[in-house]
C-alpha cells in the first residue's frame, strides 16, 4: 500500500471533523476513525482545533477580547 501524504491526511482530518459536526448520531471517535481510516488522536485534535476556532469567532469570544 502506498503511504498517504500529510496533505491527504489533513484533508481526511478536515472531512472527519465536518462529518462529526453534521452528524451528531455518528460522533464516536471509533466510528470516525474506521470510516476515514485515521487514528483517534488526529480526529480528537482536529475537533479541538475546530471548537477553539468556533469559540474565538463567536460573539462571546469577541466580547471577551475587548
Amino acid at each position: 500500500m502506498k503511504p498517504r501524504t500529510k496533505k491527504y491526511l489533513n484533508y481526511l482530518e478536515s472531512e472527519a471533523v465536518k462529518f462529526y459536526f453534521k452528524n451528531p448520531e455518528h460522533n464516536s471517535l471509533t466510528d470516525l476513525s474506521e470510516m476515514f481510516r485515521i487514528n483517534k488522536v488526529r480526529i480528537s485534535n482536529g475537533i479541538s482545533k475546530e471548537l477553539k476556532r468556533r469559540k474565538e469567532n463567536s460573539l462571546a469570544g469577541r466580547l471577551m477580547r475587548l
